[in-house]
């Protein structure tokens, strides 16, 4: 490697499942038009954000794209005259608030390429297609009897997965027409690509009853390509919503215009077939994490799993947004088993369930599906440990639909480089799993605290104790006050109370600085003489007792006497005039 020579990064470590959190915070006008100053946050790092500036003809753009969805969406209409001023501004803001959380409420169009690309032009740009027809091309050097005939830019709802109609020419034979599928490495993705090709040879292997063969796989530094026959009838979820495969995920997905539940015989049959298939995977040790209705097929009355291979490649599961909510879901066999209870919501349903949790079964479903459910998806049992895929089986729910067992015909082995690649994999995949969980759990404390303290108790609670504490503060300033004044707080400041004399003719002084309370309760020392009552100084009879509820009086101090006698014995006919010279 040159001296200068820079090291490229080839792998992408975006996640693009994380939800793009938007938040319009203010506008601002620019040459006769109105631009809205709006954040971006990516899933739930607080580091992890970005401002972008939008027109509203860049709103009605993306508005017009999405239309292929069938969703109605809020977007503010508009306006010719008066588009500038300050009231109407402020309502279109909040009124696009509104559009943007609303596309994020859908799980098909918020994680769609449109809405990506509109929040994350840097990370999304629209080359991202010709990128991925040229690494297929480099891909297929050297095999001429593949052929790629068409792209299918639209199929699936993964952004960096592209489609591709490819056929073999076998001589003697008729050319028949395969899918290609090329993805991009996601952010799990850490073994070499020589020990990528080993696994995926032992996966290759791997047929029905348990997933549908793959034809051919190549790798390089960038992604993986791999071809598989094309499923005739669609995925699981093309079955539910009716929908033909090739047409596009974002239009038959978003808002369905009819949905077609399965039976409750139906669910039990083909969901009993899938969980013996998890059960040879995490007996394998084989990451999945992938399992949800778009990667399931029926044919000839068995499920079959699509894209076992998208764990080896660290991707993201669909529904990791939602799992990352749940601590207890901190391995990859959890997380199958809690999306194969989405999976069995959307059969018995028809719409996939949006939540993270389950907090009530609709009435119509059956008691004992009910109870499948509970075991799977409720708040209750989120908290504790979900049962395995092997326990799982003896539920009564799938009491005479078990059939043969088809762990004991699938039976492949793994080289010991395979089990310690996939052991590589499922370590990076999980300890990424609870990084995230750990962030979004400190993070929703943080806005719960936020939230306790902006709310309005909390604001009167505060504003009580703000007001108790001044209160107390005033009080203590005036004692401190009221002392350096020479007055104790705990006499009154009226002028018309008065001191108590200690005898008759006898005036008692003001408390001074160095005057203590402790002082009244102090024995009282020998009075002193006083020349301003000698009567009392010659008398031999003691004054009588002080009354009981009387405090006595304070002792004066020697220097505090002489203080009082100068200013007593003043006399202001002793002054001298003195002339001022001018």
């Amino acid at each position: 490697m040159a001296v200068f020579e820079k090291k490229v990064q080839l792998r992408s470590l975006l996640d693009d499942t994380d939800v793009l959190t938007c938040t319009v915070e203010s506008t601002q006008n620019i040459h006769g038009h109105t631009e809205y100053n709006i954040k971006v946050q990516r899933g739930y790092h607080p580091e992890k954000f970005w401002h972008i500036k939008k027109r509203y003809r860049d709103f009605a753009t993306l508005n017009s794209l999405l239309s292929v969805a069938g969703i109605n969406v809020p977007l503010p209409p508009k306006r010719l005259i008066g588009n500038m001023d300050p009231l109407f501004v402020a309502e279109r803001q909040a009124g696009l608030q509104k559009y943007l959380n609303a596309i994020q409420d859908n799980p098909f169009i918020g994680s769609s390429f449109l809405v990506k690309q509109f929040l994350d032009p840097g990370h999304y740009p629209s080359s991202l297609n010709e990128t991925a027809l040229h690494s297929v091309s480099l891909a297929l050097r050297g095999e001429p009897v593949w052929e790629v005939q068409r792209p299918h830019p639209e199929l699936g709802w993964r952004i960096r997965k592209y489609y591709f109609s490819i056929k073999r020419h076998i001589p003697n034979q008729e050319d028949s027409e395969l899918l290609l599928s090329w993805t991009e490495y996601g952010p799990d993705m850490t073994i070499p690509t020589s020990q990528l090709q080993g696994v995926l040879t032992m996966l290759s292997a791997i047929q029905a009853p348990v997933a549908v063969n793959i034809e051919l796989f190549r790798c390089n530094e960038v992604g993986c390509l791999v071809v598989r026959r094309i499923i005739e009838k669609g995925s699981l979820r093309d079955l539910i919503c009716g929908s033909k495969p090739h047409t596009s995920a974002l239009k038959k997905y978003a808002c369905p215009k009819q949905i077609y539940p399965f039976s409750e015989r139906d669910i039990a049959l083909y969901s009993c077939q899938i969980l013996q298939i998890l059960a040879i995977l995490h007996h394998k040790g084989i990451p999945y994490g992938q399992l949800h209705a778009g990667n399931i097929c029926i044919e000839n009355g068995r499920a079959l799993l699509l894209d076992i291979e998208g764990g080896l490649l660290g991707l993201p599961g669909f529904y990791r947004p939602l799992v990352i909510q749940h601590r207890r879901l901190d391995s990859l066999a959890s997380v199958d088993m809690y999306c194969f209870g989405h999976l069995l919501y959307e059969m018995a349903f028809g719409r996939p369930l949006q939540m993270s949790s389950l907090q009530s079964v609709p009435a119509t479903c059956s008691p004992v599906l009910a109870d499948l459910l509970d075991q799977l998806l409720s708040p209750r049992a989120l908290r504790e440990a979900l049962p395995s895929a092997q326990q799982l089986l003896n539920h009564n729910f799938f009491n005479g639909f078990k059939g043969e067992d088809i762990q004991s015909r699938q039976l492949f082995k793994m080289p010991g480089h395979a089990k310690e690649a996939l052991k590589s994999i499922t370590i990076k995949i999980e300890e990424r799993l609870r990084h995230d969980q750990k962030i979004f759990h400190h993070q929703r404390r943080l806005a719960r605290v936020q939230e306790m303290l902006s709310s309005e108790e909390e604001k009167k609670r505060r504003k009580n104790k703000w007001k108790l504490k001044e209160k107390e503060r005033q009080q203590q300033q005036k004692q401190s006050q009221q002392t350096v004044n020479g007055k104790s707080p705990e006499r009154s400041d009226s002028p018309a109370s008065t001191s108590t004399a200690t005898s008759a003719g006898t005036v008692t002084p003001p408390y001074g600085r160095n005057d203590s309370l402790t002082s009244f309760a102090a024995p009282l020392a020998p009075a002193l003489p006083s020349p301003l009552s000698p009567v009392q100084a010659t008398s031999s009879v003691p004054p009588p007792p002080p009354p009981p509820s009387a405090l006595p009086s304070p002792v004066v101090a020697p220097e505090r006497s002489a203080l009082l006698n100068s200013i007593s014995a003043f006399n202001k006919s002793n002054l001298r005039r003195v002339s001022n010279p001018r």
